[in-house]
C-alpha cells in the first residue's frame, strides 16, 4: 500500500522490470516523462521507448549490470516521448536477487533531465559566444568577470584586460585572489547586501557603482553591469558581470567628455549600427547609415519606428514612448525587419535600453543586420536536407580518411550502419582490386590540394563488389590547410557491365566467339607497331574453307555455322596463346603469329591442313582448308601485307585446295 502510495504522489517516475528487462510495475507520472499510460508501458521494455543506436547503446550497458548484478546509478539515456520529441532521462535503479542469488528484478527511478541539459548547452553556447569575443575584449577598457555564487565569489573567468587593475587572469583562476577580495572595504558591505536583493527579488540584469582596489593599492571607480545566471528552478548558479573604471568620469566633466569622446570613435568604426533617440534620432553612427541606406541627415529627421516594417510600428512605437517615460526593460535582443531607403526589407537584430541623455530619458540600443545570417542558415538547412535525399554517397573525412559523416544514401548503399562508419576509416570498403601505388596517387592528388575523379572497385559490408564513380574533394580552412575531405559517388556497375558487353559486342565475332574484323584489323596494327618498335618479326596467315558454299547449299546454313564454330575451336586449340585468331568475313580467318619467321610459320599452317583434313566434322566429314602465309616486310604498308596473304591465299585455291602457299 506504501508502495501505491509513494507511486502516485512522487513526481519522478518509478519502474520495476524484471530479469528479462520487461516493466511489471510503473507509476502513473510515466505520462508526464513519455505521454503514455502506465498499462501502455508495462509489459514493453526501456528500450522500446529509444531510438534504434539509443537502444544499442543502452542495451550493452543494462546487460553489463545484469550480468555483474550491479546497482545502476545516474545512468544518462534518451527516452523517445509518445508525440516523438526526446527526453532526457537520468536513471538509478537497483537489483533485487531471489533467494538463490539471481537478479529477479531491478526497480529505479527515472528523473527528467531534460530542461537542465537545455541549460547546460545554453551555457556552453554563452561561453562559447564569449570565447570568439574575446580578443575584442581583451583589447577594449570593458573587463568581463565570470564568478560563482559562492563565498566571496571566487572568479571562474576573468578576461586579459584585468591586467588594467595591476592583477592577471591566474590571480583569480587559481583562488589566490576572490572579486568579493578586491572591492573596496567601505562599499563591500553595501554591495553584497545589493546583490542579495536582486536575487531574491528575481531581477536578473543590474548594474552598480562602487569602488575596487588595484593591485598597487590605488583606488578606482567602477561600472559593474551583472547578469544573474539561473537554472530551471530559478537557483542561482553564478554571475557574469562587466565592469567599466569611470574614476575619472566621477572626478570630472572633462573626464567625461573624453569618455564620449571615445564611445563616438567606437561607434564610428563599430560594424554595428548605433543609435540615440528620443521623439527622433539624435545620434546615428555611420554603420546605421550603411543598413539603412539613409544618410545621417536623413535618419536624424526620422522617427525610430519609422524604419520599420509596417507590422511593427504599433508596439515599436509603444516601446519607445515608455523608454521616454523612463521605464527600463532587460536588456534583450529582437529581430526586426526594416524596410530600406532603396525599399528593400533586411533583417536586423536590435537591441535597446533606456538612458539618461542631456538630462531626460532618451533611448540607445545597436543593430546588426543578419539577413545573410538567417538566409545562410536556412541555406545550410536546405543543403542538409538535400544531402540526405540525394541518390549520390556522400561522406565526409578527417585529413587521415576518418569517415565524420556518412549520408543515408551511403549507408543504405553499402549495408553499414551510421554507428559503424562514423570513426572508421574509409578503408573499410577496400575491395583489394587496387594495389598500393593506385591508392598512393590517388593520396598524392587530394594531399596536393586536387580534387580526385575516379572510378574505385569498392566492396559492401556483404562483401559483394561494386564500381564506384567517386569525387573527392579538399576542405581548406581559414589558412588554407586541408581540414577534411568530402566525397561524392555514385554506383556505376550496371553502367560499366554494359560497357563490358558493348566493347566486347564490338570486337567478337558473334557466330564463332572469334575477333571479329574491326578487332583483328586493331591486332594487325599493334603488331606492326610492337615491330617497329621493338624489332622482331611476325607472321600473318589468311585461312579460307574451301567449298564452303557448297556446303551451305548441300546441308544447308545450319549445318555451315555449325563447320565454322567448330573450325574456330579447333584451330584455337593448337595455336599458342600469344596467337591471334579472328574471323575476316565469310569462311575466311586471319591467324596472326608473333615472334615467328616463314619456317615456323609454314610449320604451323602446315599443322592446320593435315588436323582439319583429319578432323570429321558434324554433318559433313570432311572439310579441307586452304592457307596463304606471309612475313611481315619491314616498314610495309598494312595493306601491301594483306594484299600479298590474300594472293597467296588464291593461289593455294587454284593450285588445287588442301594446301598452303608462301608469298
Amino acid at each position: 500500500m506504501k508502495y501505491k502510495e509513494l507511486l502516485e504522489n512522487i513526481s519522478d517516475w518509478l519502474w520495476e522490470v524484471d530479469s528479462s528487462g520487461v516493466y511489471t510495475r510503473c507509476s502513473d507520472s510515466v505520462y508526464d516523462f513519455l505521454g503514455y499510460s502506465a498499462d501502455e508501458v508495462i509489459g514493453k521494455t526501456p528500450f522500446d521507448f529509444m531510438s534504434e543506436d539509443e537502444s544499442l547503446r543502452v542495451s550493452v550497458l543494462f546487460s553489463a549490470y545484469i550480468s555483474n548484478k550491479l546497482p545502476i546509478s545516474d545512468l544518462q539515456n534518451i527516452h523517445i516521448h509518445k508525440d516523438g520529441h526526446e527526453v532526457i532521462v537520468k536513471t538509478s535503479a537497483i537489483p533485487i536477487l531471489n533467494s538463490a542469488g539471481e537478479i529477479e528484478a531491478y526497480q529505479g527511478i527515472d528523473k527528467d533531465i531534460s530542461k537542465e541539459k537545455r541549460l547546460e548547452e545554453e551555457l556552453k553556447n554563452k561561453t562559447e559566444s564569449i570565447s570568439e569575443l574575446t580578443t575584442l575584449i581583451d583589447n577594449s577598457e570593458m573587463i568581463i568577470f565570470h564568478w560563482e555564487a559562492k563565498e566571496n565569489w571566487p572568479v571562474k573567468y576573468v578576461s586579459k584586460n584585468i591586467s588594467m587593475l595591476g592583477y592577471s587572469t591566474e590571480d583569480f583562476i587559481s583562488g589566490r585572489i576572490s572579486y568579493f577580495s578586491i572591492i573596496h572595504p567601505h562599499d563591500a558591505p553595501q554591495v553584497e547586501k545589493e546583490v542579495l536583493e536582486y536575487t531574491q527579488n528575481g531581477v536578473d540584469h543590474f548594474s552598480q557603482v562602487y569602488r575596487v582596489v588595484s593591485a598597487s593599492g590605488h583606488v578606482k571607480w567602477i561600472d559593474d553591469r551583472t547578469v544573474i545566471q539561473r537554472d530551471s528552478d530559478g537557483n542561482v548558479l553564478s554571475y557574469l558581470g562587466t565592469i567599466m573604471d569611470i574614476t575619472k568620469r566621477k572626478k570630472s566633466q572633462l573626464s567625461l567628455q573624453d569618455s564620449e569622446e571615445k564611445f563616438r570613435k567606437i561607434s564610428e568604426n563599430a560594424l554595428m549600427g548605433i543609435f540615440i533617440y528620443k521623439e527622433h534620432f539624435i545620434y546615428v553612427n555611420n554603420a546605421l547609415s550603411e543598413i539603412t541606406g539613409y544618410s545621417n541627415d536623413e535618419l536624424s529627421k526620422m522617427k525610430p519606428w519609422e524604419l520599420l516594417d509596417p507590422s511593427y510600428h504599433e508596439i515599436a512605437q509603444k516601446t519607445l514612448q515608455r523608454r521616454l517615460g523612463g521605464v527600463e526593460f532587460p536588456v534583450d535582443y529582437q529581430d526586426m525587419s526594416i524596410v530600406k531607403k532603396s525599399g528593400q526589407k533586411r533583417v536586423v537584430r536590435i537591441s535597446t535600453q533606456t538612458i539618461k541623455y542631456e538630462g531626460e530619458f532618451a533611448g540607445t540600443g545597436t543593430v546588426i543586420d543578419v539577413t545573410d545570417i538567417i538566409e545562410t542558415k536556412k541555406q545550410l538547412q536546405l543543403l542538409s536536407q538535400a544531402i540526405e535525399q540525394t541518390d549520390e554517397m556522400i561522406k565526409i573525412t578527417d585529413k587521415s580518411g576518418n569517415i565524420i559523416y556518412a549520408n543515408d544514401a551511403l549507408v543504405a548503399h553499402t549495408g553499414y550502419k551510421h554507428i559503424e562508419l562514423l570513426g572508421n576509416n574509409s578503408n573499410i570498403f577496400k575491395s583489394g582490386k587496387h594495389d598500393k601505388d593506385f591508392y598512393k596517387d590517388m593520396w598524392h592528388q587530394i594531399l596536393d590540394k586536387k580534387t580526385y575523379r575516379g572510378t574505385l572497385i569498392n566492396q559492401k559490408k556483404n562483401s559483394e563488389l561494386y564500381h564506384e564513380e567517386i569525387t573527392i574533394t579538399p576542405i581548406m580552412d581559414s589558412d588554407n590547410n586541408i581540414q577534411n575531405f568530402v566525397s561524392t559517388s555514385q554506383d556505376v556497375s550496371e553502367r560499366i557491365k554494359m560497357q563490358e558487353k558493348l566493347n566486347k559486342l564490338a570486337t567478337i565475332d558473334s557466330l564463332t566467339r572469334l575477333y571479329n574484323r574491326h578487332k583483328t584489323n586493331e591486332n594487325i596494327d599493334a603488331e606492326i607497331s610492337r615491330v617497329h618498335r621493338y624489332e622482331g618479326a611476325f607472321s600473318i596467315a589468311m585461312i579460307d574453307i574451301d567449298h564452303f558454299k557448297l556446303i551451305n547449299d548441300k546441308y544447308g546454313h545450319d549445318v555451315g555455322d555449325s563447320v565454322l564454330k567448330e573450325l574456330a575451336t579447333l584451330i584455337t586449340s593448337l595455336i599458342r596463346i600469344s596467337d591471334s585468331f579472328g574471323r575476316w568475313g565469310g569462311e575466311e580467318f586471319i591467324l596472326l603469329l608473333p615472334h615467328t619467321n616463314k619456317e615456323q610459320s609454314l610449320i604451323l599452317t602446315q599443322k592446320l591442313i593435315n588436323t582439319i583434313a583429319n578432323y570429321k566434322f558434324k554433318g559433313v566429314n570432311q572439310v579441307t582448308i586452304s592457307i596463304g602465309v606471309t612475313v611481315y616486310v619491314d616498314n610495309e604498308k598494312k595493306e601491301v601485307l594483306l594484299k600479298r596473304i590474300d594472293e597467296a591465299l588464291y593461289e593455294a585455291k587454284d593450285g588445287g585446295r588442301n594446301r598452303v602457299i608462301f608469298r
